[in-house]
Protein backbone atom coordinates (compact mmCIF):
# COMPACT_ATOMS: atom_id res chain seq x y z
CA UNK A 1 0.00 0.00 0.00
CA UNK A 2 1.38 3.47 -0.80
CA UNK A 3 2.62 5.34 2.26
CA UNK A 4 4.94 8.34 2.60
CA UNK A 5 6.07 10.93 5.12
CA UNK A 6 8.25 14.04 5.04
CA UNK A 7 9.63 16.07 7.93
CA UNK A 8 11.96 19.05 8.13
CA UNK A 9 13.56 21.37 10.70
CA UNK A 10 15.03 24.65 9.48
CA UNK A 11 16.84 27.34 11.50
CA UNK A 12 18.15 30.64 10.13
CA UNK A 13 19.64 33.78 11.65
CA UNK A 14 17.92 36.32 9.38
CA UNK A 15 15.27 34.81 7.07
CA UNK A 16 14.04 31.38 6.20
CA UNK A 17 11.53 29.66 3.95
CA UNK A 18 10.93 25.96 3.42
CA UNK A 19 8.35 23.71 1.86
CA UNK A 20 7.64 20.02 2.39
CA UNK A 21 5.57 18.28 -0.26
CA UNK A 22 4.50 14.67 0.18
CA UNK A 23 2.29 12.80 -2.30
CA UNK A 24 1.11 9.21 -2.60
CA UNK A 25 -1.18 7.80 -5.28
CA UNK A 26 -2.68 4.34 -5.46
CA UNK A 27 -4.49 2.92 -8.50
CA UNK A 28 -4.88 -0.79 -7.68
CA UNK A 29 -7.09 -3.05 -9.79
CA UNK A 30 -8.76 -6.37 -8.97
CA UNK A 31 -11.05 -7.93 -11.56
CA UNK A 32 -12.44 -11.36 -12.35
CA UNK A 33 -14.65 -12.23 -15.31
CA UNK A 34 -16.18 -14.95 -17.44
CA UNK A 35 -15.42 -14.25 -21.07
CA UNK A 36 -17.20 -14.54 -24.39
CA UNK A 37 -18.43 -18.05 -25.32
CA UNK A 38 -17.33 -19.26 -21.88
CA UNK A 39 -19.65 -21.48 -19.84
CA UNK A 40 -19.36 -22.80 -16.29
CA UNK A 41 -21.16 -25.86 -14.91
CA UNK A 42 -20.45 -26.81 -11.28
CA UNK A 43 -23.21 -29.44 -11.20
CA UNK A 44 -24.24 -29.87 -7.55
CA UNK A 45 -21.57 -27.49 -6.21
CA UNK A 46 -21.37 -23.73 -5.74
CA UNK A 47 -19.55 -21.29 -7.99
CA UNK A 48 -18.26 -17.92 -6.83
CA UNK A 49 -16.51 -15.16 -8.77
CA UNK A 50 -15.14 -12.64 -6.26
CA UNK A 51 -12.97 -9.58 -6.83
CA UNK A 52 -11.36 -8.25 -3.65
CA UNK A 53 -9.72 -4.88 -3.17
CA UNK A 54 -7.98 -4.44 0.18
CA UNK A 55 -6.05 -1.26 -0.19
CA UNK A 56 -5.20 2.14 1.25
CA UNK A 57 -3.06 5.27 0.89
CA UNK A 58 -1.60 7.41 3.66
CA UNK A 59 0.72 10.36 3.86
CA UNK A 60 2.03 12.70 6.53
CA UNK A 61 4.11 15.85 6.53
CA UNK A 62 5.54 18.01 9.29
CA UNK A 63 8.00 20.81 9.73
CA UNK A 64 9.46 23.46 12.02
CA UNK A 65 10.86 26.80 10.81
CA UNK A 66 12.74 29.28 13.00
CA UNK A 67 14.56 32.49 12.11
CA UNK A 68 15.88 35.61 13.73
CA UNK A 69 14.06 37.83 11.24
CA UNK A 70 11.30 36.36 9.05
CA UNK A 71 10.29 32.77 8.44
CA UNK A 72 7.66 31.16 6.25
CA UNK A 73 7.03 27.44 6.04
CA UNK A 74 4.54 25.37 4.10
CA UNK A 75 3.64 21.69 4.19
CA UNK A 76 1.56 19.92 1.58
CA UNK A 77 0.32 16.35 1.98
CA UNK A 78 -1.75 14.59 -0.70
CA UNK A 79 -3.09 11.03 -0.58
CA UNK A 80 -5.10 9.70 -3.52
CA UNK A 81 -6.67 6.27 -3.90
CA UNK A 82 -8.44 5.30 -7.13
CA UNK A 83 -9.15 1.56 -6.95
CA UNK A 84 -10.88 -0.48 -9.65
CA UNK A 85 -12.77 -3.61 -8.62
CA UNK A 86 -15.01 -5.80 -10.74
CA UNK A 87 -16.63 -9.23 -11.12
CA UNK A 88 -18.52 -9.58 -14.38
CA UNK A 89 -19.25 -11.51 -17.54
CA UNK A 90 -18.56 -10.71 -21.16
CA UNK A 91 -20.47 -12.03 -24.15
CA UNK A 92 -22.44 -15.26 -24.56
CA UNK A 93 -22.30 -18.43 -22.50
CA UNK A 94 -24.06 -20.17 -19.62
CA UNK A 95 -23.76 -20.60 -15.86
CA UNK A 96 -25.03 -23.82 -14.26
CA UNK A 97 -24.76 -25.49 -10.89
CA UNK A 98 -26.15 -24.93 -7.40
CA UNK A 99 -25.47 -21.44 -5.98
CA UNK A 100 -23.73 -18.84 -8.17
CA UNK A 101 -22.35 -15.51 -7.01
CA UNK A 102 -20.56 -12.52 -8.53
CA UNK A 103 -19.20 -10.29 -5.76
CA UNK A 104 -16.97 -7.21 -5.67
CA UNK A 105 -15.51 -6.26 -2.29
CA UNK A 106 -13.58 -3.11 -1.46
CA UNK A 107 -12.13 -2.99 2.06
CA UNK A 108 -14.97 -5.16 3.41
CA UNK A 109 -15.29 -8.79 4.43
CA UNK A 110 -17.83 -11.19 2.99
CA UNK A 111 -19.98 -10.47 6.06
CA UNK A 112 -19.79 -6.72 5.39
CA UNK A 113 -17.34 -5.69 8.15
CA UNK A 114 -14.61 -3.12 7.47
CA UNK A 115 -11.41 -4.85 6.34
CA UNK A 116 -8.34 -2.61 5.93
CA UNK A 117 -4.70 -3.43 5.21
CA UNK A 118 -2.38 -3.94 8.18
CA UNK A 119 -1.24 -0.59 9.56
CA UNK A 120 -4.21 1.37 8.26
CA UNK A 121 -7.00 2.88 10.32
CA UNK A 122 -8.50 4.71 7.32
CA UNK A 123 -8.49 3.74 3.63
CA UNK A 124 -7.14 7.20 2.77
CA UNK A 125 -5.33 9.24 5.41
CA UNK A 126 -3.51 12.56 4.99
CA UNK A 127 -2.12 14.82 7.70
CA UNK A 128 0.24 17.78 7.96
CA UNK A 129 1.61 19.70 10.94
CA UNK A 130 3.74 22.82 10.72
CA UNK A 131 5.18 25.41 13.09
CA UNK A 132 6.96 28.68 12.31
CA UNK A 133 8.57 31.19 14.68
CA UNK A 134 10.61 34.35 14.16
CA UNK A 135 11.26 37.77 15.69
CA UNK A 136 9.63 39.82 12.92
CA UNK A 137 7.16 37.44 11.28
CA UNK A 138 6.34 33.75 11.49
CA UNK A 139 4.04 32.26 8.87
CA UNK A 140 2.94 28.62 8.77
CA UNK A 141 0.71 27.16 6.05
CA UNK A 142 -0.50 23.61 5.41
CA UNK A 143 -2.56 22.08 2.64
CA UNK A 144 -3.91 18.55 3.12
CA UNK A 145 -5.84 16.54 0.54
CA UNK A 146 -7.33 13.06 0.90
CA UNK A 147 -9.21 11.62 -2.08
CA UNK A 148 -10.90 8.22 -2.42
CA UNK A 149 -12.59 7.58 -5.78
CA UNK A 150 -13.53 4.01 -6.67
CA UNK A 151 -14.69 2.39 -9.90
CA UNK A 152 -16.65 -0.79 -9.27
CA UNK A 153 -18.56 -2.94 -11.77
CA UNK A 154 -20.34 -6.13 -10.82
CA UNK A 155 -22.65 -7.56 -13.44
CA UNK A 156 -23.84 -10.49 -15.46
CA UNK A 157 -24.03 -9.12 -18.94
CA UNK A 158 -26.23 -9.69 -21.94
CA UNK A 159 -25.77 -13.06 -23.59
CA UNK A 160 -25.12 -15.03 -20.40
CA UNK A 161 -27.84 -17.45 -19.28
CA UNK A 162 -28.21 -18.80 -15.74
CA UNK A 163 -29.84 -22.11 -14.91
CA UNK A 164 -29.17 -23.17 -11.33
CA UNK A 165 -30.81 -25.16 -8.55
CA UNK A 166 -29.96 -22.64 -5.84
CA UNK A 167 -29.50 -18.90 -5.39
CA UNK A 168 -28.01 -16.23 -7.63
CA UNK A 169 -26.20 -13.31 -5.98
CA UNK A 170 -24.76 -10.27 -7.77
CA UNK A 171 -23.41 -7.93 -5.10
CA UNK A 172 -21.09 -5.04 -4.27
CA UNK A 173 -19.68 -4.58 -0.76
CA UNK A 174 -17.89 -1.24 -0.69
CA UNK A 175 -16.23 0.79 2.07
CA UNK A 176 -14.85 4.22 1.20
CA UNK A 177 -13.50 6.84 3.57
CA UNK A 178 -11.12 9.80 3.32
CA UNK A 179 -9.52 11.48 6.34
CA UNK A 180 -7.68 14.83 6.19
CA UNK A 181 -6.18 16.66 9.16
CA UNK A 182 -4.07 19.82 9.21
CA UNK A 183 -2.52 21.83 12.06
CA UNK A 184 -0.37 24.98 11.96
CA UNK A 185 1.19 27.37 14.48
CA UNK A 186 2.67 30.76 13.64
CA UNK A 187 4.48 32.76 16.36
CA UNK A 188 6.46 35.97 16.36
CA UNK A 189 7.28 39.12 18.27
CA UNK A 190 5.95 41.01 15.26
CA UNK A 191 3.34 39.12 13.21
CA UNK A 192 2.22 35.50 13.53
CA UNK A 193 0.10 33.78 10.88
CA UNK A 194 -1.40 30.28 10.79
CA UNK A 195 -3.09 28.98 7.62
CA UNK A 196 -4.53 25.51 7.07
CA UNK A 197 -6.58 24.01 4.22
CA UNK A 198 -7.67 20.35 4.57
CA UNK A 199 -9.93 18.67 1.97
CA UNK A 200 -11.42 15.18 2.09
CA UNK A 201 -13.37 13.76 -0.86
CA UNK A 202 -15.07 10.42 -1.53
CA UNK A 203 -16.77 9.54 -4.81
CA UNK A 204 -16.61 7.36 -7.87
CA UNK A 205 -19.06 5.01 -9.57
CA UNK A 206 -20.46 1.74 -8.23
CA UNK A 207 -22.42 -0.20 -10.85
CA UNK A 208 -24.31 -3.43 -10.19
CA UNK A 209 -26.35 -4.97 -12.97
CA UNK A 210 -28.01 -8.06 -14.43
CA UNK A 211 -28.61 -8.03 -18.17
CA UNK A 212 -28.62 -11.74 -18.97
CA UNK A 213 -31.29 -14.41 -18.59
CA UNK A 214 -32.14 -16.45 -15.52
CA UNK A 215 -33.98 -19.52 -16.73
CA UNK A 216 -34.24 -21.06 -13.29
CA UNK A 217 -33.13 -20.18 -9.75
CA UNK A 218 -34.42 -20.33 -6.22
CA UNK A 219 -33.79 -16.69 -5.26
CA UNK A 220 -32.09 -13.81 -7.08
CA UNK A 221 -30.45 -10.81 -5.41
CA UNK A 222 -28.84 -7.92 -7.29
CA UNK A 223 -27.52 -5.57 -4.64
CA UNK A 224 -25.11 -2.69 -4.02
CA UNK A 225 -24.07 -2.12 -0.40
CA UNK A 226 -21.97 1.04 -0.02
CA UNK A 227 -20.60 2.77 3.08
CA UNK A 228 -18.99 6.12 2.19
CA UNK A 229 -17.77 8.88 4.50
CA UNK A 230 -15.36 11.80 4.84
CA UNK A 231 -13.64 13.51 7.75
CA UNK A 232 -11.80 16.82 7.44
CA UNK A 233 -10.35 18.87 10.29
CA UNK A 234 -8.25 22.02 10.34
CA UNK A 235 -6.67 23.79 13.33
CA UNK A 236 -4.59 26.93 13.30
CA UNK A 237 -3.01 29.06 16.01
CA UNK A 238 -1.15 32.35 15.73
CA UNK A 239 0.38 34.55 18.41
CA UNK A 240 2.48 37.74 18.31
CA UNK A 241 2.93 41.00 20.17
CA UNK A 242 1.74 43.05 17.20
CA UNK A 243 -0.71 40.84 15.27
CA UNK A 244 -1.89 37.26 15.20
CA UNK A 245 -4.03 35.98 12.30
CA UNK A 246 -5.49 32.61 11.37
CA UNK A 247 -7.21 31.37 8.23
CA UNK A 248 -8.83 27.91 8.30
CA UNK A 249 -10.64 26.42 5.29
CA UNK A 250 -12.16 22.95 5.67
CA UNK A 251 -13.86 20.99 2.89
CA UNK A 252 -15.46 17.55 3.15
CA UNK A 253 -17.52 15.95 0.37
CA UNK A 254 -19.10 12.51 0.03
CA UNK A 255 -20.57 11.95 -3.44
CA UNK A 256 -20.63 8.35 -4.71
CA UNK A 257 -22.72 7.49 -7.75
CA UNK A 258 -24.45 4.16 -7.13
CA UNK A 259 -26.53 2.47 -9.85
CA UNK A 260 -28.21 -0.93 -9.62
CA UNK A 261 -30.23 -2.19 -12.56
CA UNK A 262 -31.85 -5.16 -14.29
CA UNK A 263 -32.24 -5.15 -18.03
CA UNK A 264 -32.59 -8.89 -18.61
CA UNK A 265 -35.08 -11.66 -17.87
CA UNK A 266 -35.21 -13.28 -14.43
CA UNK A 267 -37.36 -16.26 -13.46
CA UNK A 268 -37.09 -17.61 -9.92
CA UNK A 269 -39.25 -19.71 -7.65
CA UNK A 270 -38.52 -17.55 -4.59
CA UNK A 271 -37.90 -13.90 -3.85
CA UNK A 272 -36.24 -11.47 -6.27
CA UNK A 273 -34.51 -8.41 -4.83
CA UNK A 274 -32.96 -5.50 -6.72
CA UNK A 275 -31.56 -2.87 -4.35
CA UNK A 276 -29.10 -0.11 -3.60
CA UNK A 277 -28.18 0.33 0.06
CA UNK A 278 -26.01 3.39 0.68
CA UNK A 279 -24.81 4.99 3.91
CA UNK A 280 -23.10 8.39 3.82
CA UNK A 281 -21.52 10.57 6.49
CA UNK A 282 -19.63 13.86 6.33
CA UNK A 283 -17.71 15.62 9.09
CA UNK A 284 -15.99 18.99 8.83
CA UNK A 285 -14.38 20.65 11.86
CA UNK A 286 -12.37 23.85 12.15
CA UNK A 287 -10.79 25.77 15.02
CA UNK A 288 -8.68 28.90 15.16
CA UNK A 289 -6.90 30.82 17.90
CA UNK A 290 -5.25 34.20 17.36
CA UNK A 291 -3.51 36.46 19.88
CA UNK A 292 -1.84 39.85 19.58
CA UNK A 293 -2.34 43.56 19.79
CA UNK A 294 -4.50 42.82 16.78
CA UNK A 295 -6.21 39.44 16.61
CA UNK A 296 -7.92 38.26 13.42
CA UNK A 297 -9.58 34.91 12.80
CA UNK A 298 -11.25 33.56 9.65
CA UNK A 299 -12.94 30.16 9.30
CA UNK A 300 -14.74 28.48 6.40
CA UNK A 301 -16.28 25.00 6.63
CA UNK A 302 -18.10 23.28 3.78
CA UNK A 303 -19.53 19.81 4.44
CA UNK A 304 -21.52 18.25 1.61
CA UNK A 305 -23.23 14.91 0.97
CA UNK A 306 -24.22 14.58 -2.67
CA UNK A 307 -24.73 10.87 -3.31
CA UNK A 308 -26.68 9.80 -6.38
CA UNK A 309 -28.49 6.52 -5.75
CA UNK A 310 -30.50 4.86 -8.52
CA UNK A 311 -32.19 1.46 -8.70
CA UNK A 312 -34.10 0.58 -11.83
CA UNK A 313 -35.66 -2.10 -13.96
CA UNK A 314 -34.98 -1.12 -17.54
CA UNK A 315 -37.55 -1.21 -20.30
CA UNK A 316 -36.10 -4.58 -21.40
CA UNK A 317 -36.28 -6.04 -17.90
CA UNK A 318 -38.65 -8.78 -16.80
CA UNK A 319 -38.78 -10.20 -13.25
CA UNK A 320 -40.92 -13.25 -12.49
CA UNK A 321 -41.24 -15.03 -9.15
CA UNK A 322 -43.47 -18.09 -9.31
CA UNK A 323 -43.91 -18.50 -5.54
CA UNK A 324 -42.26 -15.49 -3.90
CA UNK A 325 -42.18 -11.69 -3.85
CA UNK A 326 -40.34 -8.98 -5.77
CA UNK A 327 -38.73 -5.91 -4.20
CA UNK A 328 -37.02 -3.09 -6.09
CA UNK A 329 -35.64 -0.48 -3.72
CA UNK A 330 -33.20 2.34 -3.05
CA UNK A 331 -32.14 3.03 0.53
CA UNK A 332 -29.99 5.94 1.66
CA UNK A 333 -29.19 6.12 5.37
CA UNK A 334 -31.97 3.64 5.99
CA UNK A 335 -31.63 0.16 7.52
CA UNK A 336 -33.62 -2.32 9.56
CA UNK A 337 -36.87 -0.49 8.92
CA UNK A 338 -35.70 2.93 10.12
CA UNK A 339 -33.57 5.91 9.16
CA UNK A 340 -30.02 6.11 10.48
CA UNK A 341 -30.14 9.43 12.30
CA UNK A 342 -26.45 9.30 13.20
CA UNK A 343 -25.38 9.49 9.56
CA UNK A 344 -25.09 13.26 9.55
CA UNK A 345 -23.56 15.98 7.46
CA UNK A 346 -21.78 17.98 10.14
CA UNK A 347 -20.03 21.34 9.90
CA UNK A 348 -18.60 22.87 13.05
CA UNK A 349 -16.26 25.72 13.95
CA UNK A 350 -14.67 27.16 17.08
CA UNK A 351 -12.88 30.51 16.93
CA UNK A 352 -11.07 32.47 19.61
CA UNK A 353 -9.47 35.80 18.86
CA UNK A 354 -7.84 38.07 21.43
CA UNK A 355 -6.58 41.51 20.45
CA UNK A 356 -5.42 43.90 23.06
CA UNK A 357 -6.34 46.78 20.74
CA UNK A 358 -8.58 45.17 18.11
CA UNK A 359 -10.04 41.73 17.39
CA UNK A 360 -12.42 40.23 14.85
CA UNK A 361 -13.73 36.81 13.84
CA UNK A 362 -15.31 35.70 10.58
CA UNK A 363 -16.92 32.27 10.23
CA UNK A 364 -18.94 30.74 7.38
CA UNK A 365 -20.01 27.21 8.24
CA UNK A 366 -22.23 25.20 5.88
CA UNK A 367 -23.65 21.68 6.11
CA UNK A 368 -25.49 20.56 2.98
CA UNK A 369 -27.20 17.15 2.76
CA UNK A 370 -28.45 16.92 -0.80
CA UNK A 371 -28.38 13.28 -1.92
CA UNK A 372 -30.86 12.21 -4.59
CA UNK A 373 -32.46 8.75 -4.50
CA UNK A 374 -34.62 7.19 -7.21
CA UNK A 375 -36.28 3.84 -7.85
CA UNK A 376 -37.87 3.27 -11.25
CA UNK A 377 -39.42 0.51 -13.30
CA UNK A 378 -39.33 1.82 -16.83
CA UNK A 379 -42.15 1.65 -19.35
CA UNK A 380 -42.06 -1.74 -21.06
CA UNK A 381 -40.74 -3.60 -18.04
CA UNK A 382 -42.78 -6.23 -16.18
CA UNK A 383 -42.90 -7.48 -12.60
CA UNK A 384 -44.72 -10.76 -12.01
CA UNK A 385 -45.16 -12.10 -8.47
CA UNK A 386 -48.70 -13.42 -8.83
CA UNK A 387 -48.45 -15.38 -5.58
CA UNK A 388 -46.69 -12.71 -3.59
CA UNK A 389 -46.03 -9.01 -3.12
CA UNK A 390 -44.43 -6.42 -5.39
CA UNK A 391 -42.66 -3.48 -3.74
CA UNK A 392 -41.12 -0.48 -5.47
CA UNK A 393 -39.68 1.94 -2.93
CA UNK A 394 -37.18 4.70 -2.27
CA UNK A 395 -36.20 5.85 1.22
CA UNK A 396 -33.64 8.53 1.89
CA UNK A 397 -32.40 10.26 5.03
CA UNK A 398 -30.64 13.60 4.53
CA UNK A 399 -29.58 15.07 7.88
CA UNK A 400 -27.53 18.25 8.30
CA UNK A 401 -26.11 19.93 11.42
CA UNK A 402 -24.11 23.16 11.52
CA UNK A 403 -22.78 25.10 14.49
CA UNK A 404 -20.32 27.90 15.02
CA UNK A 405 -19.04 29.57 18.15
CA UNK A 406 -16.64 32.44 18.65
CA UNK A 407 -15.05 34.14 21.61
CA UNK A 408 -12.77 37.11 21.83
CA UNK A 409 -11.88 40.32 23.52
CA UNK A 410 -10.14 43.59 22.84
CA UNK A 411 -10.34 47.33 23.22
CA UNK A 412 -12.24 47.21 19.95
CA UNK A 413 -14.09 44.00 19.19
CA UNK A 414 -15.90 43.42 15.88
CA UNK A 415 -17.83 40.29 14.96
CA UNK A 416 -17.97 40.68 11.19
CA UNK A 417 -20.05 37.54 10.70
CA UNK A 418 -20.62 34.15 12.24
CA UNK A 419 -22.92 32.27 9.91
CA UNK A 420 -23.78 28.61 10.52
CA UNK A 421 -26.09 27.20 7.83
CA UNK A 422 -27.55 23.71 7.53
CA UNK A 423 -29.81 22.42 4.77
CA UNK A 424 -31.30 19.00 4.14
CA UNK A 425 -32.69 18.56 0.65
CA UNK A 426 -32.59 16.21 -2.33
CA UNK A 427 -35.14 14.30 -4.38
CA UNK A 428 -36.55 10.94 -3.37
CA UNK A 429 -38.72 9.27 -6.01
CA UNK A 430 -40.34 5.88 -6.59
CA UNK A 431 -41.91 5.39 -10.01
CA UNK A 432 -43.82 2.43 -11.40
CA UNK A 433 -43.93 3.08 -15.12
CA UNK A 434 -43.89 -0.54 -16.26
CA UNK A 435 -46.36 -3.39 -15.83
CA UNK A 436 -47.26 -5.63 -12.91
CA UNK A 437 -49.03 -8.53 -14.57
CA UNK A 438 -49.11 -12.29 -15.00
CA UNK A 439 -49.54 -13.71 -18.48
CA UNK A 440 -50.43 -17.40 -18.98
CA UNK A 441 -52.03 -19.12 -21.91
CA UNK A 442 -52.85 -15.82 -23.53
CA UNK A 443 -54.66 -14.60 -20.42
CA UNK A 444 -53.50 -11.64 -18.40
CA UNK A 445 -54.15 -11.43 -14.66
CA UNK A 446 -52.83 -9.46 -11.70
CA UNK A 447 -49.08 -9.70 -11.27
CA UNK A 448 -49.21 -9.54 -7.45
CA UNK A 449 -51.58 -10.07 -4.60
CA UNK A 450 -50.23 -6.86 -3.04
CA UNK A 451 -48.50 -3.82 -4.56
CA UNK A 452 -46.64 -1.07 -2.66
CA UNK A 453 -45.06 1.97 -4.30
CA UNK A 454 -43.45 4.23 -1.70
CA UNK A 455 -41.14 7.24 -1.54
CA UNK A 456 -40.04 8.53 1.83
Amino acid sequence: MPSASADFVSVSIIADGDKATTTVTGTPSSQVFVGTNASVDSHSFDTSFTAIGKTGAKVSGSGVNAAGGVTAGTAEATATLNPTVGAFTVGSGSLRGRNVSFISRLNRTAAGAVDLPVGFTEPVYATAKLGAGALLAGVAGAKVTATNYATVKTQIGAGKSVNIAGNLLVKDLIYQRAYADGFTVGASVGVGVGIVDPTASVGGTITTAFNGTVQNASTVVVSADVDASTYSEGRASAGALLAGATDVTVNATTSPIVTTSVGGDITASGDIVVESVVATRVEGYASGFSLGAVGIGKITVNSTSDAQVTTKVLSTGSLKSTAGSIRVGSYHNFANGDFIGTNLVTASSRATSVGFLFQTNIANVTADAQSDVATTTEAGSNLDAASGKVTVEARSGNFAVSDASSAGGGLISVETSTTPFAEARGYTTAELKGNVRHVSGGNTTAGANSLDVLAE
